[in-house]
């Protein structure tokens, strides 16, 4: 149960650095990554008359405190007769930063200041005695980094008593993937930084990170059944569902929207390995963590007759390509008649995208049968779904331990689909997986097929 700590009788910012355990506010319902809920505080002020931190913390209850706080300095605790001296300078902030980002990536986010003492905050061209906001990235192996938010971008203006202003704010990340803090400070140049930060903890990935324990920033589940038969040059309209898996929004609009690249000509599985660009298409709207869009996807097929792989992947343009795909093996392209082969599936799956270490849970696959071959249930050679997470590629036998079995409960007739339902224990380790579903013919061969979607196996998640 996550749970924030309210308490004004902190002796210093880190966790368990208090006097008195602090009061405890709820919170109403889960919060998934990148949701947001306002809760309700009530907390009473010390006994005694003086100058106070006040500080709002999360915890995950019998676990470990979050190392973010809010601090609001010289909160005033006062009696009917004594009241102390207000600090001229104090400030609130609420921002909207990003959790991840890529090494060297920009991003702009806004950043609410409000002014919670006496004086005024100035901009530029007050004798430069200007207030600013400060940003920090601090790194466990790296100097600080500044980065003012430009002259006051927008200018805040005068910011009177009270009054809040948002300021929206590009930042670059730093070179170097790693843990950082961001920090937000407020300076007034020339006389002095205010007591009050904000912290927030950031993910600085590479193009693809693999942290353990953390979701990286771009991943994509696909679902979707393109034909498997096509005459030469013939054009085609199917649907593919995206889900994003992954921890960052995908962003329909330009300078870097997400689209879909589509592609017959690829020479390989990876970024890049094609002989012509893939076709693209666009996003009807921005895409979530853990929300899915549909998209029509109308695709011509090669002018050569003969058997493709068509394969589809996300790009966020001008940055880097996914590394999750969706592939449809032994396409048939052919004239008047096309070859089809006797083993060839389509799958679609609602796999779970997260786990917690060792954790069991079921979900269904839809397996289509696009060959010729009957798929028998039973038998010495039955069709069954091999499903594994500890694949060291995506070719047949390349895997650690021999893939789980989950079984048709009937045959399934060329064009005809099966349901089979999947119960799978997770990694014990927590990190980043790749979970691979394929069918085999049992005691024959696998099939070249395969399903494969990237999952996160957190603690405690």
């Amino acid at each position: 149960m996550v749970d924030l700590g309210v308490y004004f009788s902190g002796t210093g910012d880190a966790p368990g650095q208090w006097t008195t355990e602090p009061t405890r506010a709820y919170l109403t319902s889960d919060l998934a990554p990148g949701a947001s809920e306002t809760i309700t505080v009530t907390a009473t002020a010390p006994t005694t008359s003086g100058i106070y931190v006040l500080r709002q913390r999360m915890v995950k209850e019998w676990l470990t405190w979050f190392d973010q706080l809010q601090k609001t300095s010289n909160v005033l605790v006062a009696g009917p007769q004594a009241p102390a001296p207000a600090a001229a300078l104090s400030a609130a902030y609420s921002a909207s930063a990003a959790l991840h980002w890529i090494a060297g990536q920009m991003q702009t986010f806004a950043v609410t200041v409000t002014n919670n003492r006496l004086a005024d905050l100035e901009c530029p061209g007050v004798q430069r005695r200007e207030s600013r906001l400060l940003l920090q990235w601090h790194g466990r192996r790296t100097r600080p980094v500044d980065q003012r938010a430009g002259p006051c971008v927008p200018r805040l203006g005068t910011l009177p008593l009270a009054h809040p202003r948002r300021s929206w704010s590009p930042q670059t990340a730093p070179a170097s993937p790693g843990n950082y803090t961001l920090r937000l400070r407020m300076v007034k140049e020339n006389v002095g930084w205010f007591d009050q930060i904000q912290k927030t903890a950031i993910v600085v990935t590479g193009t693809m990170p693999a942290l353990t324990g953390l979701t990286p920033a771009l991943v994509a589940d696909y679902s979707g059944a393109p034909p498997v038969s096509w005459q030469a040059g013939q054009t085609k309209s199917y649907t593919i569902t995206l889900t994003n898996a992954g921890a960052q929004t995908w962003h329909a609009a330009a300078p870097n929207a997400v689209l879909l690249g589509v592609y017959f000509n690829g020479t390989g599985d990876a970024p890049g390995q094609w002989t012509s660009e893939p076709a693209r298409f666009a996003l009807p709207t921005d895409v979530d963590p853990g929300e899915s869009v549909t998209l029509a996807i109308t695709v011509t097929a090669p002018t050569t007759a003969g058997t493709y792989v068509l394969r589809q992947r996300l790009v966020e343009e001008g940055v880097t390509w996914f590394d999750q795909l969706q592939k449809t093996s032994n396409v048939a392209v052919g004239g008047a008649s096309s070859p089809t082969t006797a083993l060839s599936a389509v799958y679609s799956a609602t796999t779970p995208l997260h786990w917690q270490p060792g954790q069991t849970q079921t979900f269904t696959v839809t397996a289509t049968n696009t060959g010729t071959q009957n798929w028998n249930a039973q038998g010495p050679n039955a069709l069954d779904l091999g499903a594994y997470f500890d694949g060291t590629g995506d070719g047949i036998g390349q895997w650690q331990t021999e893939p789980i079995r989950a079984f048709l409960t009937a045959d399934v007739a060329p064009r005809a689909t099966g349901t089979i339902l999947v119960t799978l224990a997770a990694p014990t380790t927590p990190g980043s997986y790749d979970l691979r579903l394929r069918m085999v013919e049992e005691n024959l061969t696998w099939f070249d097929q395969f399903q494969k979607s990237t999952i996160s196996v957190v603690a405690g998640s």
